[in-house]
């Protein structure tokens, strides 16, 4: 079983390959190729993702845009969006995708506006829906 942090679930429901190294773009693929259909094991700290990445010291992102406590926020949100605690299970992606439509809205008011990954995730089809369904950026 997958383990995935909250806002993971929501961003990688995005996922278009643009933006990434080949070598992450390639891990990221093998994990949802792995992940589909499964159930995903909710995690409040650093997951899969997370360990491919150079910005991860520890349990702590240093990535120069964000903080450690940013990230967390976002998790905090994307869990409360998705009415998840850490240690639950979901069935990725249909049920990470049905609990999203609800709380999109708040989701791109909050995050989506400032994300400087906003480009990528406008290249995939499911985003748009939603930002049209929401009425966010138009």
């Amino acid at each position: 079983m997958i383990p995935l942090r909250g806002h993971h679930l929501v961003c990688l429901q995005f996922f278009t390959g643009q933006g990434y190294d080949k070598p992450f773009q390639e891990m990221l693929q093998d994990l949802l190729q792995r992940a589909a259909g499964d159930l995903i094991r909710i995690t409040d700290g650093p997951d899969e993702v997370c360990q491919a990445c150079p910005y991860l010291k520890g349990e702590r992102c240093t990535h120069p845009e964000t903080s450690d406590a940013e990230i967390r926020e976002m998790d905090r949100v994307a869990l409360e969006i998705l009415s998840l605690t850490p240690g639950a299970e979901i069935k990725w992606p249909a049920e990470t995708q049905a609990r999203l439509k609800e709380g999109f809205g708040r989701w791109a008011r909050e995050f989506c506006e400032k994300c400087s990954w906003r480009p990528a995730c406008e290249q995939a089809p499911d985003f748009l829906a939603l930002i049209n369904q929401t009425g966010k950026f138009s």
